[in-house]
């Protein structure tokens, strides 16, 4: 039988041959693995840049909402104090005129009594005696009459507006809503501001929308959009590569009162 056996020097030669094809092997085995894993760290990269962004965007809204409700409620504040000092000034004016009418009562009474007896004590009129039982007739907050007196006094809005407003939340809500209304553009700059200063953007009209009331409540809703970039995908190519976030925050009501969402117009 022939004997196929390779001497000792070509052995050699074959195992060095094998090794050598083993390592170009291994070595482009490693290289996909590298290339791989690479790819997996974009992968990572992009979702951690949608993550990051929609928690930017996110504060964006946080911002913007805060700042938008504060706004309104200087709004409806000042709307608020121009409606109560116009009833604090038709308020003195009915004083005076019922004031005046008393006492015209009680000349006539005098005048009446006079005819009726000539030894009859003419009637004394004071004033402040009678002015002090209007307002202890009609019910008038201390408060109010303190502003009366002195107007520089300071105004307490919940007890003006239940005097004045017959604690009626429509009436109420209507011109807190007017306020609001009348100073929109100040608080739609003042959401879109604090939004964009905490990292929304703010390129297009609809990138950052104010919305009021929200949810039929007394409440500032602010949606905020970004547009990430990507390293595995062309954002371009992306039907929709917008980040979205939105908050609301609550307008503090004045204590005791109700919003009514229909007649806030």
């Amino acid at each position: 039988m022939t004997d196929w056996t390779l001497p000792g020097a070509d052995k050699e030669r074959v195992q060095v041959l094998r090794l050598k094809n083993e390592d170009g092997s291994t070595t482009t085995f490693v290289l996909f693995i590298l290339i791989g894993a690479i790819f997996l760290s974009f992968v990572f990269l992009d979702f951690f840049s949608t993550f990051a962004n929609k928690r930017i965007s996110q504060s964006g809204a946080d911002a913007g909402a805060l700042a938008a409700a504060r706004e309104a409620k200087l709004a409806y504040e000042e709307e608020l104090r121009i409606e109560i000092l116009d009833e604090l000034g038709n308020l003195e004016e009915e004083i005076d005129e019922e004031l005046e009418r008393r006492i015209e009562e009680l000349l006539e009474q005098n005048e009446e009594d006079e005819n009726e007896d000539e030894e009859a004590e003419e009637i004394e009129i004071d004033e402040d005696e009678i002015r002090e039982e209007i307002i202890s007739d009609w019910g008038i907050p201390d408060s109010i009459v303190e502003r009366l007196e002195n107007h520089s006094a300071e105004l307490e809005f919940e007890e003006a507006a239940a005097f004045f407003f017959h604690n009626d939340d429509v009436i109420i809500t209507q011109i807190m809503c007017r306020g609001i209304n009348n100073r929109w553009n100040d608080i739609d700059s003042a959401a879109k501001y604090y939004a964009e200063k905490n990292g929304a953007v703010n390129d297009a009209e609809d990138d950052i929308v104010v919305r009021f009331p929200y949810n039929d409540e007394f409440k500032i809703q602010v949606y905020t959009k970004r547009n990430p970039t990507y390293i595995t995908v062309d954002s371009g190519n992306l039907e929709n590569n917008n980040v979205y976030a939105q908050a609301a925050s609550s307008v503090s009501l004045l204590d005791g009162f109700d919003f009514v969402v229909s007649a806030c117009h």
